[in-house]
């Protein structure tokens, strides 16, 4: 008989945020080997990134969509920056913070009132960042005696207490994790680095569990589809870096592409207007404000929001992409999807973290892929102006293509998360 896995994930698509996706797809192909496969998720979930256009979600795996008590989208609007225009949002931001573990602690009394709809499942999987979908499936694992799994996508206390967050809330926070921790079966996470924390962390919290590193990967049929699409613009004059998502306000630095950039403008490597620097993803204030500062020559164009193939689409157009990490010790083991997707474009990619920090120890060596420090200016500026040279000199001003790494995929984190589970 199958074994059946229950998936517990506040957003689900439509929502395209990277943690609806990553358990989407996860289901998807753990569907279509040998596991029968669940997906517990919230029917009016809060989340400002929402697909119109998904085609995800299939017809392989049950979704059971419960809703959540409090319909935060509609009393708090659908970004921060509209929270802070009315009285109703920023009330809505100020009793936030009396939600715990977080805003969507409200999901559960529904959940746990159809609790018998999940009898039969033999594991559970609670997906992290929301630390409520953990507390969910440890309860949910208890209830209907289930095998749990914690997930953890983004560490959670073991990473260390935030700036933002008090020091008594953090101590609760970090006291429930320990229970958590105590009763899992198994913990997951995407990076060799954080697995390490965790097991450190875990020592103190009592009780055996498994561990496994399941790396965030991605979507060979998205991608497929938007390499089907590309057609190559031979005509295009300039040379393309891109860059898509966050910047974390300013945590993740862009400044010494920046810098390097304008540095080969004023140099007479390049004219004005002979490379750019695209930034997709909302302007954040603190990168704005650094353009203004260095960005002499002009070489950032912001893009704005974009739709997932709309990214895909400039990622194949781009002749370098972007990844950065943080500097904190919170993002030593820091993956990105976003950098599996530029791994599995083909494109070229630049990567600047901090030395030692798992960005680069897992990038460095894949053919077409350069890493350097975050702080090395000059090194990217050297590298750089190589790669300038020789797409001048190039006949063929298309980007380069490299051969994808399929260890990087969905499907083989699906693999690896199906040979965790059948081993529990």
């Amino acid at each position: 008989m199958n074994k059946k896995a229950l998936f517990v994930s506040y957003v689900f698509p439509p929502v395209s945020s990277p943690g609806a996706v990553r358990v989407e797809r996860m289901a998807h192909h753990l569907s279509s080997g040998s596991l029968e496969v669940g997906v517990l998720t919230c029917s009016n979930p809060y989340s400002s990134m929402v697909s119109k256009s998904s085609t995800l979600v299939s017809d392989r795996y049950k979704v059971y969509r419960i809703r959540d008590i409090i319909n935060k989208t509609s009393f708090s609007g659908s970004s921060s920056a509209e929270r802070r225009k009315s009285v109703k949002g920023r009330l809505a931001q100020f009793f936030s913070a009396f939600f715990f573990p977080d805003n969507n602690v409200s999901w559960l009394p529904s959940v746990l009132t159809n609790a018998s709809l999940f009898r039969g499942y033999d594991v559970v999987i609670g997906s992290s960042p929301s630390p409520t979908n953990l507390l969910l499936a440890t309860l949910l694992s208890r209830v209907c005696r289930m095998k749990l799994i914690l997930e953890y996508r983004d560490l959670w206390t073991a990473a260390g207490r935030p700036s933002d967050k008090g020091r008594l809330r953090f101590l609760f926070e970090r006291g429930l994790e320990r229970l958590l921790v105590r009763r899992a079966d198994g913990i997951v996470t995407v990076s060799d680095a954080d697995r390490r924390v965790m097991i450190e962390f875990c020592k103190d919290c009592g009780g055996e569990r498994a561990y496994a590193v399941i790396r965030n990967g991605y979507d060979e049929v998205a991608l497929s589809n938007a390499i089907e699409r590309y057609a190559p613009l031979q005509t295009k004059k300039e040379y393309v870096i891109s860059y898509a998502g966050s910047f974390y306000k300013g945590e993740r630095d862009p400044s010494s592409v920046i810098i390097a950039l304008n540095r080969l403008v004023s140099t007479g490597l390049v004219e004005s207007g002979e490379v750019v620097f695209n930034i997709y993803g909302h302007i954040e204030p603190e990168i704005s404000s650094l353009v203004n500062s260095v960005d002499t020559h002009r070489v950032v164009e912001f893009k704005g929001m974009a739709s997932r193939d709309e990214v895909y689409d400039a990622m194949l157009q781009s002749h370098l992409l972007l990844a950065i990490t943080r500097r904190s010790s919170a993002a030593i083991g820091e993956m990105t999807t976003k950098v599996y997707e530029y791994v599995g474009s083909g494109r070229p990619v630049l990567c600047l973290a901090p030395n030692g920090f798992e960005l680069a120890d897992t990038m460095n060596g894949i053919e077409g892929i350069s890493c350097f420090d975050i702080d090395a200016v000059d090194d990217v500026e050297r590298f750089l102006k190589e790669e300038l040279e020789v797409w001048q000199s190039a006949s063929d001003k298309s980007p380069k293509s490299f051969v994808r790494e399929e260890k990087f995929s969905r499907r083989q984190a699906a693999l690896d998360m199906g040979r965790f589970i059948h081993d529990l």
